[in-house]
């Protein structure tokens, strides 16, 4: 749904379907349930997007217990591994990771990700300056 609000997500979501990692990473803010209309950050098919392309979307809780999960059953590794594989990464609701341990590891693995020019999105309900996330880093 493309309306005054998100024009401007739009434009750089769509920039980066064509473009990967002209935006990188891309910080999409929204207000509480933006994330509810159809067609969130513009997900839907777009034709200049490599069909091919590995991409991972996920919820910054489901993020964490994927990383719970790695420590618990000593597989951190393959983990990396996975993370490391995709071509784009979207995290919603980043301001969950505010005020958890190890988020450090969730900025290095964005680092590793761009450094090796592969997309990363994150989305945030929270102005940065008031997400606790942004200033773990």
């Amino acid at each position: 749904m493309t309306g005054k609000a998100n024009q401007l997500a739009r434009a750089a979501a769509l920039q980066i379907a064509e473009h990967p990692t002209s935006y990188n990473p891309l910080f999409i803010y929204g207000g509480v349930d933006w994330q509810d209309a159809p067609d969130p950050g513009g997900r839907q098919p777009h034709p200049g997007q490599n069909p091919a392309a590995k991409i991972r979307y996920t919820h910054a809780e489901s993020y964490i217990a994927d990383v719970v999960r790695a420590y618990q059953h000593k597989s951190f590794e393959e983990f990396k591994r996975h993370y490391r594989s995709l071509d784009l990464l979207l995290i919603d609701d980043i301001q969950f990771l505010g005020g958890k341990s190890r988020t450090r590891g969730v900025f290095y693995l964005f680092n590793t990700m761009i450094e090796a020019h592969k997309q990363v999105v994150i989305t945030c309900d929270k102005y940065p300056r008031r997400s606790r996330a942004s200033k773990s880093a």
